[in-house]
């Protein structure tokens, strides 16, 4: 879409109600001469429809945050339908305001009478309706950079949760935010920056950067005098010790806009695209269109794999998660693993990664741990790591190379390898929710062979209480200490499930059920229930959004055998 900038000036005008008789005979005229042109009208309101919606929602997050209840608990609102522009847009506001009171009202009435449980509508687990009720935490630290932090200010562990209202304060380096949103903020000190929820953070002064995909499009980064509102792309925010406040767009459009001293808007919001940026002087001066400068922001911290040497995967279509215990292992001085780092290259953009940050529940890593390879060595007891949340689609390939351990008991088993039903942990309505995935030993009700290996997806549970799964396959038994490479494939789109020991099928099944989900994925136990933890090495692990086709299947996996060197499964020895 190609629009001059005088016609984008007279379209916003338009969408205003101030454009005069001369600019809507240009407005006119050029419309006229081509459907090109046309058509470059229509996407341009289509797109203010979309940063419109994405404004609408970040001021609707501060009136339900400010507004006051009368007596019978209704939200008070006022409005007045004057025709200027600024009142015009308040005038909106406050429709959309009211609707989504209502809505509100209704959504409170609604769980209220949902309160009362029915057989088939039940939390999965003890820890569900404590980690729903209040998501005190909208944010997680991800990873450092030779980060100091201000002397008084908290100090966060890579993978700590971050409570609400928490105040980041550093003074140099660089501290990456990871929020439950999918929101990605990097901060630079020195800086000061306030999370208040997974939608929205306050930056008093420094600078950041940030990348959001589109499912937390309207992520707003908020200034002592202005605002920037995402729809999904890369921008950096900074606020300087005089007021000034700048935006740069390296990808995607924001919404950016002047903010006077209570908070409200003022002027016009500010569309940015793609190297574009703005700078808002203060002090009531008009704000100044600049060109994007990627240079004056730090857009990430650097992973640790960054230098390495990796073999690139021979099939990464719709990669989602892949680690690989030879890189990007953060460890502690008992060679335990804080984090695990997502190898993101090719198709794998965002490093969704996995971490530990409670010393005693974080597995060990082991130099070689698997056929002479490194590996992440997992107890059985307590250790465990979790990823930020990560989106995954109806159709799905779990892929892991792994060893179980020797039992250390006649009943201890092999454990869940991973397990979709992270925290913080979803409700299951009724038996047609979308199911999650689970990869490890002995995760359905069955008698099956010991240290085998099975999946499913579990989708609820019905009128008597019992669980009810999908996509139910294991393996015979594969023995300790020995390597496999296992690969599940949910292809809910052909209602195929799947089960391969290194290469070969061992079991098949239907799949059915949806299992599209965005979830943090547990590695090393079940997803909120405190039991069924792995115990054995795990060297690989990879997640892909879709499912693989068979010929798919066996070139990855061959590429896996030969480099841990494992042997083909049928020169296996049982």
């Amino acid at each position: 879409m190609s629009i001059p900038h005088n016609i984008a000036e007279l379209l916003e005008d338009y969408v205003d109600g101030t454009i005069d008789e001369p600019g809507h005979k240009v407005l006119s005229d050029w419309m006229g001469e081509s459907d090109a042109n046309c058509r470059s009208v229509s996407n341009w309101f289509l797109g203010e429809a979309q940063l419109h919606e994405a404004a609408q929602l970040a001021t609707m997050r501060d009136v339900f945050a400010a507004a006051p209840l009368n007596s019978v608990g209704s939200i008070s609102l006022k409005a007045n339908a004057e025709s200027s522009p600024r009142n015009r847009r308040s005038f909106i506001a406050a429709l959309v305001f009211a609707a989504a009171s209502i809505f509100f009202a209704a959504s409170s009435a609604l769980w209220i009478a949902n309160k009362s449980f029915g057989p088939n509508s039940r939390h999965i687990g003890s820890a569900a309706p404590r980690r729903a009720a209040a998501k005190e935490s909208p944010a997680m630290l991800g990873r450092l950079s030779d980060c100091v932090w201000a002397d008084g200010a908290k100090h966060f562990r890579v993978g700590e949760e971050i409570p609400t209202g928490t105040m980041i304060d550093i003074t140099s380096g660089l501290a990456q935010l990871v929020f439950e949103s999918g929101a990605e903020v990097v901060v630079k000190g020195p800086c000061r920056l306030q999370v208040e929820n997974s939608m929205l953070c306050r930056l008093q002064t420094g600078s950041v950067s940030a990348e959001v995909p589109h499912r937390a499009a309207g992520f707003t980064i908020r200034g002592p005098a202005s605002e920037v509102i995402d729809l999904g792309t890369r921008f950096g925010y900074s606020v300087g010790d005089d007021g000034k406040s700048e935006v740069h767009v390296f990808q995607g459009e924001v919404i950016s806009r002047e903010l006077d001293d209570s908070g409200l808007v003022v002027g016009k919001d500010i569309r940015l695209k793609e190297k574009q940026a703005v700078l808002f002087p203060g002090a009531k001066r008009q704000a100044q269109r600049l060109a994007a400068n990627e240079a004056k922001f730090s857009l990430e911290v650097q992973p640790l794999w960054l230098n390495d040497d990796i073999q690139r995967l021979a099939v990464d279509r719709k990669l989602a998660l892949w680690l690989r215990a030879a890189h990007g292992v953060l460890r502690d001085k008992e060679n335990r693993v804080v984090a695990w780092q997502d190898l993101a290259v090719g198709p794998n953009r965002i490093s969704e990664d996995a971490f530990q940050p409670d010393p005693k529940m974080r597995p060990l890593y082991v130099d070689q741990g698997l056929n002479g390879h490194p590996a992440i060595r997992f107890d059985g007891l307590q250790a465990y790591m979790t990823s930020i949340p990560i989106p995954t689609t109806n159709d799905q390939t779990i892929v892991a190379v792994f060893q179980y351990a020797e039992p250390i008991t006649s009943s201890q088993i092999g454990g869940q390898i991973i397990n979709y039903n992270g925290p913080p942990s979803r409700f299951l309505p009724d038996v047609n929710g979308p199911g999650v995935l689970q990869l490890g030993e002995k995760i359905d009700s069955w008698n099956g062979p010991p240290l085998s290996i099975s999946a499913k997806a579990f989708v609820g549970r019905d009128s008597r209480g019992g669980d009810v799964s999908a996509g139910v396959v294991t393996s015979k038994t594969l023995g300790s200490l020995k390597p496999s490479v296992a690969a599940y494939v949910y292809d809910n789109s052909a209602n195929r499930a799947a089960l391969y020991v290194d290469g070969t099928v061992a079991a098949e099944s239907s799949a059915p059920t949806s299992i599209a989900i965005t979830s943090r994925k547990v590695i090393g136990k079940h997803g909120i229930f405190d039991q069924w933890y792995f115990h054995g090495d795990l060297a690989e692990i990879i997640i892909f959004n879709t499912a693989l086709r068979p010929s798919e299947l066996e070139t990855l996996t061959k590429q896996l055998i030969e480099y841990y060197g494992l042997p083909l499964g049928s020169n296996r020895k049982s």
